[in-house]
């Protein structure tokens, strides 16, 4: 995994948390196989909104080294809290 593009990833996905964040971990599905992902959100819903246009998703995926995201849409039961 290239670290420093999934730590820009990251970063700009905890960038759009709110105050009264938490940690969740989601499971993305992606052609090669299954990644989790941590971000900071409001909810386990909005964490796998922020995960979900297609383009983050495929580079949490690319960065993994797992290919491309599915074509499944994310779901708030794929994000647990930390």
């Amino acid at each position: 995994m290239k670290t420093k593009t999934f730590v820009i990833i990251c970063s700009a996905l905890l960038a759009m948390g709110s105050a009264h964040a938490a940690e969740y971990a989601c499971k993305v599905y992606c052609s090669g196989g299954t990644t989790t992902v941590v971000i900071t959100a409001s909810s386990a819903s909005d964490a796998a909104k922020k995960i979900d246009p297609t383009p983050v998703a495929n580079q949490i995926c690319k960065e993994a080294g797992k290919g491309t995201a599915s074509s499944s849409t994310m779901s708030s039961n794929q994000c647990s809290a930390k």
